[in-house]
Formats: structure tokens, C-alpha cells, sequence
């Protein structure tokens, strides 16, 4: 009696293929991860985090200049701590329309904070800071005293 036997083909995958394979479905995981929760899309959730700040550093002090447009000088603090600068501001805005068959009250809050090392503890009662067409200008100015940034330390033998 002559028996056939089905065999299914053999298929061999090589290493590369199956790495690269898991490669390309775990970028599609991370890729689309966010889509299907757009409330916890982080890039975009953060984007307004911040503000622009620029630092120009010269031989007697460093400039700060800090974008908070549509922030009041009273909204904000400038202090030193150590050898930072910290910028803080809260905004709050508020708008409301309507006439006898509608109201529409609007409200949004947040509140902004960067930290700019300025790579010396300077005077405090020598800062000063402006704010003009909501550009923030803080000038820091070096101690007339300065300790140095790096100190040699003696290694004594045992």
C-alpha cells in the first residue's frame, strides 16, 4: 500500500529578519501609542510649557531677556537663589459675553517658571529688571569680588 504523507513546506526565517520585524512593529507601537489618547499627547501638551528665554553674558554681568507677552509686571517675581535666576509668572485671564438668552464665561490659568544659572552668586540689591512690550530684561552684574570657579586641591601623600 502506497501512503502519501502531507508535509507542510518548511520555511527557515533568519535572525535579521525576525529582529527587524519586531523593530518595525515596536515603532508602530511607540509611533501610534499617542493617537489613541490625544488628551495625553505629550509633545503637544507641553509645548506652551515654557517661555523663550535669551542669556548674554559679558565681562561685567549677564542679560537675561525672558518673552512673557500678555503678563503684568505685577504677575511675575524675579528672584535670586544661589547662583540662579528664577523667573516666575502666573497668567490668568477671564473673558464673559452675552446678552438675555446667552452667557459665555471663559477662564484660563497657568502659571510659567524657568531656573538660569548664571554661574556666579550675584549682588542681589544690584539686580535690576524691566518689562517692556512683554519682553522681560534682567541685568545680573558680577561681583566686584569674584571666587574663582575651579580651586586646585593639594594631594598629600598617606
Amino acid at each position: 500500500m502506497n501512503k502519501q504523507v502531507r508535509t507542510p513546506a518548511v520555511q527557515t526565517a533568519r535572525p535579521v529578519d525576525l529582529f527587524g520585524r519586531l523593530r518595525s512593529q515596536m515603532d508602530d507601537l511607540f509611533s501610534n501609542f499617542f493617537d489613541e489618547f490625544p488628551s495625553m499627547n505629550l509633545p503637544a501638551a507641553f509645548a506652551g510649557a515654557g517661555f523663550a528665554v535669551d542669556v548674554a553674558e559679558s565681562g561685567k554681568d549677564v542679560t537675561v531677556r525672558a518673552e512673557l507677552p500678555g503678563i503684568e509686571a505685577g504677575d511675575m517675581t524675579v528672584t535670586v537663589d544661589g547662583a540662579s535666576l528664577v523667573i516666575e509668572a502666573e497668567k490668568k485671564a477671564e473673558t464673559e459675553e452675552g446678552d438675555k438668552d446667552w452667557h459665555r464665561v471663559e477662564r484660563s490659568f497657568g502659571s510659567l517658571r524657568r531656573v538660569v544659572p548664571l554661574g556666579y552668586e550675584p549682588e542681589a540689591d544690584a539686580i535690576e529688571a524691566k518689562l517692556d512690550k512683554g519682553v522681560l530684561t534682567v541685568f545680573a552684574p558680577r561681583p566686584a569680588v569674584q571666587t574663582p570657579k575651579a580651586k586646585k586641591v593639594e594631594v598629600k601623600a598617606a
